[in-house]
């Protein structure tokens, strides 16, 4: 069986573009929705200080992750500092990232010891791409590198990431819900004012990078097909498909730099993902096939 990746964000369509019946469809989940309440819903909070202060023994970590879990939390929201992962920029024209993954591991593996699963906040700024130079709060300069370390931190702790491989005494919990920045309407936390356009740009390039390494560590690359996860008005397949080719160049890109594929084998899986799986799932005749001359 083959399974679809689409990687286009929800957009907020206007009313005139939803059908009736849709709309009722929607009402009634609603309804049932809040008269039956998900079994799989989990509870969660927030434990950035207990991480991020750095103030705090391993011991000290455990006793008040092991008094969460018993509780019946499941599901702990801290940051996945990009300033602490990568303090110093690519490197030489193949722009070779360097994570350095102690401090992501460390909270990984404290809440996996606990039963507790990573929500991750993507945040903030790398020091070498602020857009206001001392200001880690303030958006990155490049969509681009940002994206890449969204689509690495899927990729190590994500499901069939290697964090788990590496640990294999812990249970894994992998990460599946990812927050794309603290707060960007707050200026605070996006300095120096908010900006839903930019915020926008960096929210598509970074969810479209995480969703295309997860599906790459989940599935047999002869099994996945492109879906541009839209319907509706044609710019949505287009927007769809250019998500598609923008986050796969990212995240495949980075993997040729790292040296743990070749760029013939990046090519082969995007051109298999992209276009040659769904001809074979779907017996179409291959264009350059059919019309050798002009392919």
């Amino acid at each position: 069986m083959a399974v679809a990746i689409g990687v286009a964000v929800t957009l907020a369509l206007a009313p005139s573009f939803a059908s009736a019946s849709r709309a009722a469809k929607a009402a009634a989940f609603a309804v049932t929705a809040a008269e039956s309440p998900s079994p799989t819903q989990m509870l969660g909070v927030n434990t950035g200080v207990l991480f991020n202060s750095r103030s705090y023994t391993q011991a000290q970590i455990d006793s008040q992750l092991a008094a969460l879990a018993q509780t019946g939390a499941k599901v702990v929201r801290s940051d996945a500092l990009w300033e602490n992962t990568e303090p110093n920029p690519p490197i030489g024209v193949v722009h070779l990232h360097r994570y350095d993954w102690s401090f992501d591991d460390l909270i990984v593996h404290s809440l996996a010891a606990h039963g507790l699963q990573w929500f991750p906040i993507i945040d903030y700024t790398a020091p070498w791409d602020e857009s206001v130079p001392g200001q880690v709060h303030s958006p990155p300069l490049s969509v681009s590198d940002y994206a890449a370390y969204a689509a690495a931190l899927a990729a190590r702790y994500g499901p069939g990431g290697l964090f788990w491989i590496e640990n294999p005494q812990l249970t894994p919990l992998p990460v599946d819900t990812y927050e794309i920045w603290n707060e960007p309407d707050n200026p605070v936390f996006w300095h120096h004012s908010p900006d839903a356009a930019t915020y926008a740009s960096l929210y598509t390039g970074a969810r479209a990078a995480a969703v295309v390494a997860e599906s790459l560590e989940l599935a047999p690359f002869g099994k996945l097909l492109f879906s541009s996860d839209a319907w509706g008005p044609p710019e949505l397949h287009y927007l769809g498909a250019l998500l598609w080719r923008r986050a796969t160049a990212r995240v495949l890109g980075a993997w040729v730099a790292d040296g743990d594929w070749s760029h013939a084998d990046a090519l082969r899986v995007a051109e298999m993902v992209g276009a040659g799986n769904a001809r074979r799932v779907y017996r179409l005749e291959d264009p350059a096939e059919a019309n050798p001359e002009t392919a």
